[in-house]
């Protein structure tokens, strides 16, 4: 009889603790799974750490239907700081992202979902689940906002994981592998967002497998076959988020063991894949930069050879082909505005400049757009050109560069020397006739006017003016085109 209670009590803990998971680890539902040997390093190798991987990334934010909600204040400064933390976070590892800006879903009904459609903790939920938001945001909406050709990630209020416990929600969702995940709103900017990077990239929660007769040992014998597959990432069990001292150190005072019975003695807390959610330890800095929170080398391997695998895959089964981009992307603006329909602006402002027709019937119009190139955080920039000069802006600086009708040369260090040039956008010429003006004459300069005349459209635009102009006189030829450019000259007739 005691031994049944013992069972019972392991159990129970095993339910309690489930509750402070990140998120549940459940596979991509609609994707085939990865070979097996992509789970194994010593049959797979890394691909060189020299190989540099790009990822168009598009946010979208739940809101309800008449924009109301927890959300309601979400835009760009919070999803700019999302795009902060995967590059400042991952380019370590040569992985890279992209912006490419971000949406609004209105539509209550989705404010809240739940984690997976399996298991049978989720089958009398009361929210939608995350594969059918992701669904509707293809094809459910009269304008659908998915992103084919970007990893999708959604800011939703809430997700449920367990319908035991209605308080029980997750922090955050992703298909392993793929390209889409989402997340809690008030834990996006947390280490839960490279957590669920980290699955979309394929890697497993370091506890992964406690309490199964496929639990990683303690003493590490069978890591790269049990566990997270991952062999630099210590044996970890499901309550080591509630253990964790000040300094880190891992505590276990209840004596959890692997299924061999060995006591656990140094779970990854400060690991992304850890669940340590809520301690001091696997947490990103104040400032959204790199703190106590880490990736090991192992793990980076891990994603890295997932993304090589499939990278350029020809049947693109989890997405990857779609969403990457080429390195040069990153030199380029994630918006140009002020440029009409390639903008995110409808307003097109121009920089006019005038030139007299040699004809004397007109003026050569150039029309030279204004604009603004917009640069997303995640990098040190360096910015430079003639008349700037040199611009240095660090990682957190999201930069606004306006410019009309020249070039700026951009450098993003990390990346090397390597100079790449944005902005351009040419001018267009026009001509525009004269439509007005007037011709005062005097014998000389300073004396008063003796003559003045007015001149219509067509006297103003006649190239054989001068001719008609009396002799040994001065004259006054003002001249003036539509849009208000005035040319005046002042001549003596012989």
């Amino acid at each position: 009889m005691k031994k049944i209670i013992l069972i019972f009590a392991f159990l129970n803990s095993i339910l309690t603790f489930s509750q402070i998971l990140d998120c549940p680890d459940y596979p991509n539902p609609d994707f085939v799974q990865p070979p097996s040997a992509l789970y194994s390093r010593s049959v797979l190798a890394p691909p060189p750490e020299s190989t540099k991987y790009v990822f168009n990334v598009k946010f979208h934010i739940v809101k309800n239907t008449n924009g109301t909600g927890v959300t309601a204040n979400y835009g760009e400064n919070e999803v700019m700081n999302a795009i902060l933390i995967l590059n400042t976070h991952f380019n370590k590892y040569n992985i890279f992202f992209k912006y490419i800006g971000f949406d609004v879903i209105k539509n209550s009904l989705y404010m809240k979902i739940r984690s997976f459609n399996g298991g049978a903790q989720n089958q009398n939920a009361a929210h939608p689940f995350f594969s059918e938001m992701v669904q509707y945001s293809k094809t459910g909406m009269t304008n659908p906002v998915y992103d084919y050709n970007a990893m999708n990630l959604y800011i939703v209020e809430a997700i449920d994981i367990s319908t035991v416990n209605s308080s029980a929600q997750t922090s955050g969702v992703a298909n392993r592998p793929g390209i889409n995940s989402a997340f809690a709103y008030n834990r996006l900017l947390t280490a839960t967002l490279p957590h669920e990077i980290g699955h979309n990239f394929n890697l497993l929660h370091t506890h992964q497998g406690y309490g199964t007769a496929n639990c990683e040992l303690v003493d590490g014998s069978n890591s790269d076959t049990a566990g997270d597959l991952v062999t630099d990432t210590p044996a970890s069990h499901i309550p080591s988020s509630l253990f964790v001292s000040p300094t880190c150190g891992y505590l276990n005072p209840i004596n959890a063991t692997d299924c061999m019975g060995t006591v656990y003695a140094n779970c990854p807390v400060k690991n992304f894949m850890s669940t340590n959610t809520g301690g001091p330890c696997r947490q990103i800095g104040a400032d959204l930069l790199p703190g106590n929170a880490e990736f090991t080398q192992g793990q980076a391997n891990r994603m890295r050879e997932q993304i090589e695998a499939y990278y350029n895959s020809p049947t693109n089964i989890y997405g990857y082909r779609n969403a990457k981009n080429e390195i040069e992307s990153l030199y380029e603006p994630f918006a140009v505005v002020g440029v009409g329909s390639s903008s995110t602006s409808n307003t097109t402002a121009y920089s006019k400049t005038y030139t007299p027709n040699e004809t004397n019937t007109g003026a050569n119009v150039w029309n030279c757009p204004t604009y603004t190139l917009r640069f997303q955080k995640g990098f040190n920039w360096i910015f430079s050109n003639s008349t700037i000069g040199t611009l240095n802006k660090t990682v957190t600086d999201q930069y606004n560069y306006s410019i009309n009708n020249h070039l700026v040369n951009v450098q993003i260090p990390y990346l090397g020397s390597e100079v790449h040039q944005a902005g351009g956008i040419e001018c267009f010429s026009s001509f525009e006739p004269y439509i007005k003006g007037d011709v005062k004459s005097l014998p000389n300069l300073g004396s008063p006017v003796i003559m003045y005349e007015t001149l219509d459209q067509i006297k103003a635009s006649d190239p054989n003016l001068f001719e008609q102009l009396q002799s040994q006189e001065y004259h006054i030829i003002t001249k003036e085109t539509e849009s208000g450019f005035v040319n005046q000259k002042t001549i003596f007739k012989n």
